[in-house]
């Protein structure tokens, strides 16, 4: 389709997918406002929007000492002045606007948090929603989560309830000790979590084991007793819209997948209306590979923001998923996944195949989406690819 979005933005695409522009124009914004000189940056995230009024936003940091962020969006037309200091240049792939970490009027608490003792490092920021700090104090490591809305304390709620278990020996996974919780700057603080990550071991000969070794950590967490009032219900309904949100925006993002998005949603539908509704139990949410430690003979899991209770296939979902679209996976995902079950009915009993299987499309789905997102001139022919892979996976396992 001619006016299909990467059609139209193809070039401009091709132009921001390197860093070249990019850097020259944040050099030469900040430099005469005396923010940096010519340091060396490096892209922390990049994402296609074409039908918001930017249809590009990056991240870029100088690692420093000290760290320098920026925040630079890509417009079509010069944007109307901002209420910050925000200089915009015209440039080869349209105006670009620049914005200087940690301006951000949705975050106004981050300057007073940055302040914090100790050696602050920016470690994930998605502006005008949180922004995650490390301080590294003399005796102890800590991680400040700066919400723009105000979450974060049922979540530390949660937390406090989990580290409990986890030091009761209840969990079979190390979770991160909570610090507080600041109301008046909407921060949740929480303690360095030891351990390493395991991502690449999975790819190794021991992945089957560790594989075992996550799905008895993941299903101790599903028998964990959390205060209803803390958590949120996450089930097989809420994920069929969150889908259909990622199904809308893919196909306005692909317009030539909207007819096999369409397909696939109402296949996962009819999945989830043919599983008998159960109690809701704990679930991590997002427990992707990339979210496991391993410190010893102990597991470690990070980052609880999506905890909820719900479908304890939704987290075997999600890992598994996660490792069909991995693409660097040397082991079978056949093997990883009959590991995992084995591993977690060791604990908790048997899962529903068919709802896991539900769960796995809907990560790849997420997973297709995200190629779309991607600031690359072949983003749609990337999410198509992803997509039929989703659509292949599901079919294969109703066969």
């Amino acid at each position: 389709m001619c006016d299909a979005p990467h059609s139209r933005y193809r070039d401009r695409l091709t132009l921001l997918s390197t860093d070249g522009l990019l850097t020259r124009a944040i050099t030469e914004l900040g430099s005469p406002r005396g923010w940096w000189a010519d340091l060396a940056w490096s892209r922390m995230s990049g994402r296609f929007k074409p039908h918001a009024a930017a249809f590009g936003e990056f991240l870029f940091e100088h690692h420093g000492p000290p760290q320098s962020i920026c925040h630079v969006e890509a417009f079509d037309t010069r944007p109307a002045p901002a209420d910050i200091d925000a200089p915009c240049a015209r440039t080869a792939a349209g105006w670009l606007r620049v914005t200087r970490f940690p301006s951000d009027a949705a975050l106004p608490a981050l300057p007073s948090v940055l302040a914090a003792p100790g050696r602050a490092t920016v470690v994930r920021y998605h502006p005008r929603h949180r922004c995650t700090i490390r301080f590294e104090q003399d005796e102890r490591t800590l991680f400040a989560k700066v919400y723009a809305v105000n979450r974060g304390e049922r979540l530390h709620r949660a937390g406090l309830t989990l580290w409990e278990a986890a030091s009761r020996g209840q969990l079979e996974l190390g979770v991160a000790e909570p610090e507080a919780w600041e109301p008046h700057t909407r921060t949740l603080w929480q303690h360095k979590l030891a351990g390493e990550p395991v991502r690449d071991r999975l790819s190794g000969p021991d992945g089957p084991l560790l594989t075992h070794r996550i799905g008895r950590a993941v299903a101790s967490l599903s028998r964990a007793q959390l205060q209803a009032d803390d958590v949120d219900v996450f089930d097989g309904p809420a994920q069929m819209l969150r889908s259909r949100r990622h199904g809308t925006e893919l196909s306005r993002q692909v317009p030539r997948l909207a007819g096999p998005t369409t397909e696939l949603l109402q296949r996962l539908a009819a999945l989830h209306a043919g599983s008998a509704r159960r109690e809701p139990r704990p679930i991590h949410g997002a427990p992707h590979p990339t979210q496991w430690l391993e410190d010893g003979p102990r597991l470690g899991l990070v980052d609880f923001d999506r905890l909820s209770v719900g479908d304890p296939e939704l987290d075997a979902g999600v890992f598994l998923g996660d490792l069909e679209t991995d693409g660097s996976l040397k082991n079978s995902v056949t093997r990883m996944a009959n590991s995992f079950f084995a591993g977690y009915e060791s604990v908790a009993g048997s899962l529903h195949r068919g709802l896991v299987l539900a769960y796995r499309v809907h990560q790849q789905l997420t997973t297709s989406l995200h190629a779309a997102r991607a600031v690359r001139p072949d983003g749609d022919w990337r999410a198509e690819k992803k997509l039929h892979r989703a659509i292949h996976c599901l079919k294969e396992g109703l066969s």
